[in-house]
Formats: structure tokens, sequence, C-alpha cells
């Protein structure tokens, strides 16, 4: 073979080696050996030139050009390791590829050309990371790990697509998970970069088609952090087709992040890739670098589709880094972490005021310190719709902003039909939201509409199959649809998986007043407030069924207890309410409703479908409070 055919040439073939330069593969007997990509292209360099000496001047110009950000002659070393290993040829008794001392490296084995083979999904993701993959320069490597989402975005966006569209239009739905990125450091500080990096990939993965890729929520992932459960096992319980691993490993100035893509039935891995960068710490980079890198995984991958794959990534990593520890401390689901999302949010947003998904984070956990009653709506659902609707000027395709927007729409302002539209929206933009769909169950309960709610509540479920709090919301839909056995059913479900969840106990306590069940009512809702004293509600239906009971005197010192702790902290009127609703004081049961319309309470909204308030409705004030409130009929 002449020296110019061997130039030209795609594959080489030495022995049992395959080396395939069109899709960057090292294949053994047929089988992808796993190389990473500098040891793949010292390789590439070497068989090229085989039976020649190339010296260690010559791969280090080629390879590491001046102005690299890395040591280059280390990590020369490193990729000869590395390379050696994957070809197993140690170097003391090496067949394949010789270290001369002062010299350089020489290819010694045999080798021959081939014709290129057809490329698989596993080569065709990597041939396109390859194109994206700057050969000079450090533009791209100064972005450090922030420019990796995008990258690793791209890999897994490629191969989802392409299973999509190997899959025939007449077949189910594909399924997969993100399972949590495992933080390799053993650094406390560096869980919410491995935690941001799975995040980042549901949401990348969850907008591209919906209708034919169902992506599993975040909440039914994290319990498998560090499990030791099988990829079948943990594919049947999420009832998955594929799977999601990765991990990051972060030392001084370098990170590594890796990520495969394995088939459930058989644990077959499908496509993988692993990304060195040097860990600058949180640097500035100009918008356009970032802009190109998103525009080209677009273009090269889903043209018709750019829109949805483009994570609304802050212009700077300050901005991102600050973002990613937001969304670690909302993932607690505490009061305290909720606020500290809140601070990390508004760091975000003070370093890049546009940062869109920044916005979206804050509304969120302004709806979560408004639901835990940690605020006044005033101040909780005022500053989630706010932000929402700064996301949305900044961004309108943002799923998450249109669905807390929605909420506050909901159960702030009562515009019913504005809560409505904003709901769909979020969930044509992303139909893999569970959230979206579990919120809007709740919404079609409240307006009546059994069956529709309890599709979307399905939805939920299949999305979110762990999720417990969404399995609270389908006793929530059967206890509005009045379907009182069928809640209490689900809630026994519910608590045989977790004996401690809190809204379990409290739903199955409020289907068994329904039936009249009082004293097992009690038992229940003082379980849910023994679990959750801080959860104001559970100590107001709590005081409210004592009421009902005649137990008249334990209400009023749940009254007093709230009364008393309002000199404190906020207490929201409408609990007040309940409990007098339960004694049958309808003066000051609607005296206190009137105090929390007046603060715009979010428990109204679900006056006109709950059966406590029943012997409220004859009244006039309870009549005119409902035509306020909706919904209209």
């Amino acid at each position: 073979m002449t020296d110019k055919q061997r130039q030209s040439a795609q594959v080489f073939r030495s022995g049992a080696f395959e080396i395939d330069l069109g899709t960057g593969e090292l294949r053994k007997d047929g089988q992808r050996v796993a190389l990473q990509e500098q040891p793949f292209q010292v390789l590439a360099l070497l068989v090229k030139r085989a039976g020649k000496v190339v010296t260690r001047e010559e791969i280090l110009r080629e390879l590491w050009p001046a102005g690299s950000a890395v040591d280059p002659d280390r990590s020369l070393d490193i990729a000869m390791n590395t390379l050696r290993g994957a070809l197993g040829d140690a170097a003391d008794r090496a067949t394949l590829v010789k270290t001369l001392p002062g010299r350089g490296f020489q290819f010694v084995a045999p080798v021959r050309a081939e014709s290129a083979r057809p490329m698989g999904i596993e080569a065709l993701g990597r041939k396109r990371l390859q194109a994206l993959a700057p050969r000079g320069g450090n533009s791209f490597l100064r972005w450090g790990p922030i420019a990796m989402v995008f990258v690793l975005g791209a890999g897994l966006a490629l191969a989802a697509y392409v299973l999509v569209k190997r899959a025939p239009t007449t077949a189910a739905r594909i399924k997969l998970a993100v399972l949590p990125f495992n933080n390799l450091s053993g650094k406390a500080e560096d869980e919410h970069l491995s935690d941001g990096m799975t995040e980042e990939m549901i949401t990348r993965l969850g907008r591209l088609q919906g209708q034919r890729l169902g992506v599993i929520a975040a909440t039914s992932v994290w319990p498998f952090k560090h499990t030791l459960e099988s990829v079948q096992q943990i594919g049947n319980r999420l009832g998955v087709d594929y799977l999601v691993e990765g991990s990051v490993f972060h030392e001084s100035n370098q990170i590594r992040i890796s990520a495969k893509l394995i088939q459930v039935s058989d644990a077959t891995q499908l496509w993988t890739e692993s990304y060195d960068r040097p860990y600058t710490g949180i640097l500035s980079i100009e918008s356009e670098v970032a802009g190109s890198v998103a525009d080209s995984l677009t273009l090269r991958l889903l043209p018709a589709e750019r829109a949805r794959l483009v994570a609304p990534n802050a212009k700077s990593p300050e901005a991102h880094e600050a973002y990613f520890n937001g969304r670690y401390q909302w993932n607690k689901r505490t009061p305290d972490g909720f606020l500290k999302s809140i601070d990390y949010y508004n760091e975000a947003i003070a370093i890049d005021p546009n940062y869109a998904a920044a916005y979206a984070g804050l509304a969120d956990a302004y709806i979560m310190l408004g639901f835990y009653s940690i605020s006044p709506p005033s101040q909780s659902f005022e500053k989630s719709k706010q932000a929402a609707v700064r996301a949305l000027e900044l961004d309108d395709s943002l799923a998450e902003a249109h669905a807390s927007l929605a909420d506050t729409r909901l159960n702030y302002d009562y515009d019913w039909e504005g809560a409505g539209k904003e709901f769909r929206r979020a969930i044509e933009l992303n139909p893999n939201y569970a959230t979206a769909h579990e919120w809007y169950s709740v919404y079609l309960a409240l307006t009546g509409k059994e069956k529709e709610g309890l599709e979307e509540i399905r939805r939920a479920h299949e999305l979110d199959p762990l999720s417990l709090t969404i399995d609270a919301d389908s006793a929530l839909n059967y206890f509005y649809a009045r379907r009182f056995d069928e809640a209490i059913a689900q809630c026994h479900k519910i608590l045989e998986l977790d004996p401690n969840f809190g809204l379990g106990h409290m739903w199955l306590g409020r289907a068994y007043q329904a039936k009249g069940m009082n004293s097992e009512a009690i038992a229940e809702l003082r379980q849910a407030h023994e679990l959750q004293p801080a959860n104001p509600l559970y100590l107001a239906l709590l005081g409210s069924v004592y009421g009902v009971s005649g137990k008249t005197a334990e209400a009023q010192k749940i009254i007093g207890q709230f009364k008393d702790a309002a000199a404190n902290h906020y207490v929201p009127p409408v609990m007040i309410s309940l409990v007098y609703v339960g004694l049958g004081d309808k003066v000051q049961a609607l005296d206190w409703a009137e105090k929390a319309y007046a603060e715009h309470a979010p428990m109204l909204t679900r006056v006109k479908r709950d059966t406590m308030v029943d012997g409220l409705r004859p009244e006039k004030r309870f009549q005119d409070l409902l035509r306020r409130v909706g919904p209209a009929d």
C-alpha cells in the first residue's frame, strides 16, 4: 500500500483489531472497544504511518496545538497508557505499538486498509460529536463543564432521536430514564454538579418528540442514586425501554463526564462517550461561542426541532453554576431548601438578568413557599407570577414557566380560563413534563371534569411512576369526584409503599370523614399532623373533624393554637375557617373565609367541590364567595 493510499483510507485492520477512522471506533473481533477521543486520535496517527516512527513532537503538534489548556506531555502519556490498555499491549512486551525512547512511537504490527462499514447509532453519534470538536485553540475548553452539557445533550439527544426514527410509526411510545449521574469525586460540594447534569439531560430529552419518546421525571429517578439494582430491575420498576447512566469526576482543575445509553431488555450498551475538560472555575465566555455550539447541535441533530432542543442556559458559567445550586436545594423539598434555592436563583439572575431558566426556577420556589404556607400569598404567589411572566418574556418556550404561571393564575388570581390555557400550553411544549400533567389534573378535578382529570393524572404517573405526590393527587381526583371508596383504596396503596407519607394519611382521613367515619378520620389526620407538625393544613383538618365529632374543646384548642402562633409567624386565615366549619359556626367560618379571600388564599379554589363545606352552601355569603372564586358553571 502506498503512503497516499494509506493516508486516504478510512478503515484499517490489524489482526483482530479494526480501526474505523470514519466513525471513530476501535473494534476487536467485531465488538466495539471503549476508547476515548484522544487515545483514538493517537492510534489513528500511528496506524496511518504503520511501520514508521512518529515522534512525540509530531503527535503533540497535531493533537495538542499551542494554546491548549492542558499539559500536553502528561496528556500524551495518559493517552498512550489508555491506548495500550484498550489494545492489551504492554509497553515492555509490545506487539502492536512500540515505544522508542528518545524518538517516539511505532505501530509495528501488519496493517491493511479496508472499505468503510455502514454506521450504526453508536458510530453515528461519535462521528457527529467529532465533527463538532475543535482541533485547535481553547475557546471551547474555556467553557468547561457548562459546554459539556451541550455536547453530552447532543449525544443523548442523537441517540434518542435515532431510536425514535428507527421505531415503526405504529409502535408503542419509547420510554427512557436518565439515572442520577454519579459524583465520583466523593466531595459533597460537587453533588450539585452531578445532580444538575441529571436534570439538564432530563429536560433536554424531554423536549424531544414528546408524543413518541417518554422521559421519566427526576423525582422518580432520584431513588436510584447509588443503587445496586440491575438494569433490568430499574427498567421494570420505571417501565422504560432504555436507561441513561452517567458520572461526573472533578479533581483540581480537571473534570470528566461520562454517559452511556443502555437497552433494558438485554442490558446492551448502545452509545457511550466520555469528555475530559479542564475545570477552570466558573468562567465567563463570549455569548457567541455558546450560541455557536448550541446552533451546531440543533442543526446537525434535529433542524426541525431546534427550538425545543436548545437548553435555556445562561450566558455565563457563573450564572449556570448558581442555577445548578438552586435546583439542588429545591430538590430537597424542605422549607429551608426552598429559601436557599431562591437565594441561588437570585444570584444567577444578578449575574445574568436575562437568564430565563433561573426566573422559571424562582417561580417554582415561590409556589412551594405558598403551598407550604411559609409566606402569605401576596408574597409567594405574587412573586411566583412575576418570575414566571419574566421567564416567558425571555423565552416563551419554557414549559416549566407556563406551568408555574398556570398555577398562580388558578390559585392566586382565580383566573380559571387563563390557568387552563397556560396548563395546556405547558403540556404542548413538553408532553414529558409530569408536573404539568399533575397540576392540570387537579385543575380538571376542581372544574368537575372527572374523566379528563383522571386521564391527566394517569399520564403524570406514567412519566413519574415512583412519585407518591402524584399518587396522592390520584386520591384527590377520586375524592373530588366523590368516589370515596376508590380514594380510600388509593391511599392504602400509597401507605403500603410509605407508611410515613403525610399526604397519604391526609387524603385517607378526608375520605373517611366524607363517609361519616369520623373516628377513623381523626386517627389518620392525627397521624398526618404528627408526621408533619409544621404543616398547618393537617392540624386544621384535624380540628374540623374534631368539631364534626362533637369534640368541641379539642377543636377550640386548635383555634387557640393558630391564633397564638399568628403573633409570631404567618398563619393562613383559611385554616381557622376550616375548624369553624367543623364546629358548625357559619358566621365565624365565613368571616375567616373572607379574610382568606382578601389575601387570595389558594385553598379557596377547592370550595366548589369540597364536601367539607356542604353545610355552608345555602348561605348567601358563601354563594357570593363562590361566584368570586369560581369556577363558573
